[in-house]
């Protein structure tokens, strides 16, 4: 990893914008896909994780400014599940040290397939409420942000994975709403996590060419995180949830293949 190849670079390159509109499509910060590509650039979990944050955080700020503007941002959500968020993030830190890399794929696997099967057997959902009105509990809101907290640190994926599924069935948001307040939220998530990520020496091993690698990212990804959330509102919301299917379906083959390919 001490030098990349010019189609490498590219591949970095052209890897961050499609995180990043997918970002902005999605609610879901993009580490689901930035993770896989730094894992193929060369990169060891850990530090893929890490980078993966920092990654996120600005395409993620990037995204959630451009959903504000669309009113698909419903701020105090995003600020209860974000700031619960980084109450577990630190307990999903200290796990990650003491699980083998491989079974850490494992289970990455397996957390994206459970996140699968909440959008194609939703638990039971509220009724919408009229315009403006609010219903959903406020722990219900906090508990969606603890458990994102909890699986953005073990998987560096910004935590819009589980709540976008989680918020379109426990909440009266419907997904537009979802996915705006989802990477609200994951701003606050990414910054928090990075920050302990930071104190258990995860960047510690990171090298010019690593932020190199990050910058390239993420300049791609923050200009294209706005196309995203753009998009997202002139799409119906069951082609929204077949992409968001289709994204998890393909990067789960992908990590199966690596893992069989061992």
């Amino acid at each position: 990893m001490a030098s990349l190849s010019p189609l490498l670079w590219g591949v970095a390159l052209g890897g961050g914008a499609a995180s990043g509109l997918l970002a902005g499509l999605f609610g879901v910060g993009g580490g689901t896909l930035m993770v896989p590509l730094l894992l193929g650039l060369g990169l060891p979990l850990a530090q893929a994780v890490a980078l993966s944050l920092v990654y996120i955080f600005f395409t993620s700020l990037s995204g959630t400014h451009t959903h504000w503007q669309q009113g698909s941002l419903v701020p105090r959500v995003a600020a209860w599940m974000g700031l619960s968020a980084l109450f577990s993030a630190g307990a999903g830190v200290w796990i990650t040290g003491w699980i083998p890399a491989a079974l850490h794929l494992w289970l990455f696997i397996g957390f994206l397939l459970l996140m699968a099967a909440l959008f194609i057997w939703p638990l039971p959902r509220q009724k919408n409420p009229t315009e403006g009105e609010q219903t959903t509990a406020v722990w219900v809101f906090l508990g969606i942000g603890l458990l994102a907290g909890l699986l953005a640190s073990l998987f560096g994926v910004g935590g819009g994975f589980v709540m976008v599924p989680l918020l379109v069935s426990l909440s009266d948001l419907d997904i537009y709403q979802a996915t705006g307040t989802s990477l609200g939220a994951i701003a606050l998530i990414s910054l928090g996590t990075l920050l302990q990520q930071s104190l258990f020496g995860a960047l510690q091993a990171l090298s010019v060419t690593h932020l190199l690698l990050l910058l390239v990212m993420s300049s791609a990804g923050m200009l294209a995180a706005p196309w995203g959330a753009r998009l997202s509102q002139r799409l119906p919301q069951i082609w929204l949830r077949r992409g968001f299917l289709s994204l998890i379906g393909l990067i789960v083959l992908y990590l199966l293949s690596r893992q069989l390919q061992g």
